[in-house]
């Protein structure tokens, strides 16, 4: 089939009076295609034209499903009921004469369709209409296979479809191919673009619920997305002139998704954790909250602590997070304790507090983005790795030793995109 329906038509219409009505159905149909953005509107008004030319009772547009299993009906002219009917058919491929006609590389026409092996009959017997011949075009655009176009039942002369009506529904096959191409890129760049949009001000959101530095404050944290939206989040606030809450949690998967679920967690420790919960009772509260609404199979892994700047203890629990590490007198270490389920599997756990001093020392929280980056060698750093990053950065200003870590975790791969979320949090004794 040519890509130009003009030559197309022109190898078989000259340019005199006797074809003018198919040069006018080949001008109006390309700029009904051009005009009107509605596929749908577009093909059925195209279909109406042509079967008006070729004096026939009906004429539909079938096309192949996402996964190429089944033609449905996209457009339909001729009786109102016929076309209700065939609004609701699906037909397996290779199904019926349209079937044979979509992979098919010229047009079909059956003389008899009561002859012809592949005539889908229940296709009448459903809609009530009787077909006694078809005429019947692939749609296909650069060899791919969109569906086909047919027409039944020629109403004057003999009754049959000649040469003429081939040519004319090869041209508009042709037309109409290109115009549900041209409409399907353009809704995928539709679609494109307001996803875009969405994730973008989803990030500015997620951005904007993070709490900004501080001078002089003991907490900081940074976060570095893998994505537009990220899976991870931290926060901290004062409970009082003495006390701040600080958390960091790691959410189930990336994208949307992972970033709303991280909202509602996020919003949850700090609502709960306001009222002045202690770490193990916050994350039980927020671990049942969670497991009542949370989308099923996410969860979110977390610790959240308690910092006293009166004595500089700290008191933290963790919910299936990688452990926290200390860094004393340029040394990294790691501050085990019983670590519970992340939030959102199991509802009424217990989770166990662990207390330490942070005089002199500074307590580092991280997310798995880190602790999984991958070394230059392409194997994961570990738990290891970042203690000894922890120790490469003893002597910077928390706020430098942070980037350093995160750009590391990012880079250190080789320049390979960057894997997961990092995010880092550090409290400052």
């Amino acid at each position: 089939m040519s890509s130009n329906p003009v030559s197309s038509l022109a190898d078989s219409f000259p340019l005199d009076a006797e074809h003018a009505g198919e040069w006018a159905l080949l001008a109006d149909v390309t700029a009904a295609f051009a005009q009107n953005p509605n596929i749908h509107d577009t093909l059925s008004v195209a279909l109406n034209r042509v079967m008006d030319l070729m004096h026939a009772e009906a004429a539909s547009i079938f096309l192949f499903n996402a996964a190429h299993t089944h033609l449905h009906c996209e457009a339909c002219a001729g009786p109102e009921s016929v076309c209700a009917e065939l609004a609701d058919i699906r037909l397996p491929v290779g199904t019926g004469i349209i079937g044979r006609a979509a992979s098919a590389s010229a047009p079909i026409m059956v003389r008899d369709v009561s002859h012809d092996p592949d005539f889908a009959a229940h296709v009448d017997q459903q809609t009530g209409f009787q077909s006694r011949s078809i005429i019947a075009a692939p749609l296909r655009v650069s060899g791919e296979e969109l569906g086909a176009i047919e027409v039944v039942n020629k109403k004057t002369g003999s009754g049959l479809f000649n040469a003429s009506d081939s040519a004319a529904l090869s041209m508009l096959a042709t037309a109409a191919a290109l115009a549900i191409r041209n409409a399907r890129i353009t809704a995928e760049l539709v679609e494109q673009e307001r996803m875009r949009r969405e994730l973008e001000l989803a990030r500015e959101i997620q951005r904007s619920l993070l709490p900004k530095p501080r001078p002089d404050f003991p907490v900081i944290g940074l976060n570095i997305p893998a994505r537009e939206v990220s899976g991870d989040f931290f926060d901290f606030y004062e409970l009082d002139q003495d006390r701040i809450a600080f958390n960091l949690a790691d959410v189930s998967g990336k994208g949307l998704n992972a970033a709303l679920m991280g909202v509602k967690a996020s919003s949850l420790l700090r609502g709960l954790g306001r009222r002045g919960l202690r770490p193990g009772e916050l994350l039980a509260v927020v671990n049942d909250e969670l497991c009542e609404t949370a989308t099923r199979g996410m969860f979110v892994t977390v610790i959240t602590g308690i910092y006293d700047r009166r004595d500089g203890q700290v008191c933290f629990a963790n919910a299936g997070h990688p452990p926290p590490l200390l860094l004393r007198d340029g040394k990294a270490s790691r501050l085990d304790n019983a670590s519970a389920p992340p939030l959102g599997i199991l509802p009424r756990q217990t989770f166990m507090e662990t207390d330490c001093g942070l005089l002199e020392s500074r307590l580092y929280l991280y997310s798995d983005g880190l602790s999984e980056a991958l070394d230059e060698s392409g194997e994961e750093v570990g738990i290891d790795g970042v203690m000894q990053g922890l120790q490469r950065i003893a002597g910077l200003p928390v706020a430098d030793g942070l980037e350093q870590l995160a750009r590391t975790a990012i880079t250190g791969s080789g320049g390979q995109n960057q894997r997961d979320d990092v995010t880092l949090l550090c409290v400052k004794g």
